[in-house]
């Protein structure tokens, strides 16, 4: 049989009809000559091809026709499960619906627990661009400057004000007071004077996330560096805890047993023992997807970090499991103890 020369999404491939025929086809490649009311428009070729391109569509078109079928049954598979793999924090509709009802939310909870990502993922469901600031030493980095030469210096949240967006105001409760009260300002008022010389008056498009891991009133055991917030600032805050949760860390520990057992028992083993240390997602992720590094190295880079070698036993012994992460973190507890010994 006649090759026939089709076009797959950005190149042109000639494929063999008997191959279709005998079904040994991509049905995406099919589907591409297919549409719904049977419509054919030739690719390439010249007219002979054409014309025996006409006689085999003719002969082959309900194997044609079934193909496309099975590939809008795979594509709505692929799309579907994309859709499926999408994991939202337990708290991403309050968020949500905040913004919606035009609150300024502050998420307050510990260090690694994807506040951030979940920001992101609220700015994608409301169609909006997506800004953000970490702790400021001082007001310019959020209002902007102006340089040596006399250029004003945008940043996000400039650009956000005016021209709309969601700005996420990370960490808060660690950045001079003078930022603080430029956010309260623009919240209060809905206008800004800006190191520019313009006076902005915010978008309608607008929204404020903010975001820290104490609840403003001050450094806790934990976060012992963190400032109080003004209180009329606190007062215009929709106050959201926001803390690990359980089906995000399934996500990012590939449902794997293991892994989350020894990342669960570890942190509570801490708790329990009084053991001020933060295990947050970013040691889970390291824990569930390096593939290069040993287990000690990971058990001891992201988990037991500057402990001591009696600090690391006392976890051990009262763990209360027994996997290769357990078996790595005695391993830690040895090689840290023999070089204190060292030392």
């Amino acid at each position: 049989m006649k090759q026939i020369l089709v076009q797959d999404k950005n190149q042109s491939i000639a494929i063999d009809s008997m191959d279709v025929a005998r079904g040994n086809f991509n049905p995406f490649l099919v589907a591409n000559y297919v549409d719904y009311d049977n419509d054919f428009k030739p690719i390439g070729g010249g007219q002979k091809a054409h014309d025996k391109y006409i006689q085999w569509y003719k002969a082959y078109l309900p194997i044609a026709q079934q193909a496309f079928n099975e590939a809008v049954s795979e594509m709505q598979k692929a799309f579907g499960s994309a859709e499926k793999e999408v994991i939202y924090h337990a708290k991403f509709d309050t968020i949500l619906n905040a913004i919606r009802d035009n609150k300024s939310p502050y998420l307050v909870g510990p260090a690694g627990t994807g506040k951030s990502f979940t920001c992101e993922q609220v700015a994608k469901k409301l169609g909006l661009e997506f800004y953000s600031q970490n702790a400021v030493s001082d007001a310019s980095d959020l209002t902007g400057y102006t340089d040596a030469v006399g250029n004003y210096v945008e940043k996000a949240f400039y650009k956000a004000f005016k021209n709309g967006g969601l700005f996420l105001f990370d960490e808060i409760d660690s950045s001079v007071p003078e930022a603080l009260m430029c956010i309260n300002n623009a919240i209060a008022n809905g206008v800004m004077l800006f190191p520019n010389g313009e006076q902005v008056r915010q978008h309608k498009d607008f929204h404020i996330i903010l975001a820290g891991n104490t609840f403003g009133t001050g450094a806790t055991n934990e976060y012992n560096t963190r400032c109080q917030l003004d209180g009329a600032f606190r007062d215009r805050l929709f106050f959201v805890r926001y803390n690990y949760d359980k089906k995000v860390e399934e996500s990012i520990a590939n449902d794997n047993k293991d892994v989350l057992d020894f990342y669960y028992a570890y942190r509570k083993t801490l708790k329990k023992l009084g053991i001020k240390q933060i295990v947050s997602y970013r040691g889970l992720d390291t824990l569930a997807n390096c593939n290069t590094l040993s287990p000690e190295d990971i058990i001891e880079g992201a988990f037991t970090k500057e402990l001591g070698a009696d600090t690391i036993y006392q976890i051990y012994t009262n763990i209360g499991i027994n996997n290769k992460y357990v078996e790595a973190l005695y391993k830690v507890y040895e090689n840290v103890k023999e070089e204190e010994a060292n030392w």
